[in-house]
């Protein structure tokens, strides 16, 4: 049993202004937000959303890591060396705000960066990291996943886990069960939208050819978050904002 204390909604694909956001989740008895957020200068940040969030009562316990691209980690030099020290730099700010979560890619695309010495050693020091300041460091799967396996076969950490990504399993591998049950000890969020197989759309729940009861079916008892990562196309009122919140509610309960 999914409860609204572990749904999750995003600012994923809308524009709508952040507080009305709030007061419409918590008008439907959500208490929990996330978005994506780096100190990379370029990106747009929003320590607001934290303020606002306080005032509203909100919590924002599982945030996105962002990079422009993930496989430099994984490749020498001072990109690779950047990019690893922008992260340990955002997990530090977002720690400040309360974060318990953070989520990351551990590559981009069918990505051909070969799995190194220096991107373990870099994800070594990002895990590290978070054990010093307490917060979970959970690996998303993406379009292809080898570097995200080497990461746990090498890496052995409390504070290392697993986002199930439902919508990319169901695209990228076709077998969101298979997936589930190989990592389900490590699974401690995930994030939840669907397609038809062949974008990665980013869809309602019951928009797409992924059948979210066989999700349901899971063992689900040491996942912590379940976080929408649907785009609510065509929406262009506040109104119908709450009508897509409250139909996502009621697909997972």
């Amino acid at each position: 049993m999914i409860t609204k204390s572990q749904i999750v909604f995003s600012n994923f694909g809308h524009n709508f202004d952040i507080a009305d956001i709030y007061k419409i989740l918590k008008s439907n008895g959500i208490q929990n937000f996330s978005f994506t957020y780096s100190v990379e200068p370029s990106v747009k940040n929003r320590p607001e959303f934290f303020k606002l969030a306080k005032q509203h009562n909100i919590k924002i316990d599982v945030m996105h890591l962002h990079l422009f691209d993930w496989n430099n980690i994984w490749c020498d030099g001072i990109d690779g060396d950047h990019d690893c020290d922008n992260i340990i730099k955002t997990l530090n700010e977002l720690r400040k705000f309360g974060v318990k979560i953070a989520v990351m890619h551990a590559s981009k695309g069918f990505s051909n960066s070969p799995i190194t010495e220096i991107g373990i050693h870099r994800f070594k020091r990002i895990i590290q990291h978070c054990e010093k300041i307490d917060i979970i460091l959970a690996i998303e799967n993406v379009q292809q996943n080898v570097h995200m396996e080497q990461i746990f076969t090498t890496i052995k950490s409390p504070n290392l886990k697993m986002c199930l990504d439902v919508g990319h399993a169901h695209l990228h591998t076709r077998d969101v069960r298979e997936l589930f049950q190989r990592h389900r000890d490590k699974i401690i969020v995930t994030h939840l939208h669907n397609n038809y197989g062949e974008n990665d759309d980013h869809n309602p729940l019951d928009n797409g050819t992924y059948n979210f009861d066989e999700f349901l079916s899971f063992d689900l008892k040491n996942v912590q978050y379940f976080v929408i990562e649907s785009v609510p196309h065509g929406i262009t009122t506040l109104n119908e904002y709450n009508e897509f919140v409250a139909q996502t509610i009621k697909l997972l309960q």
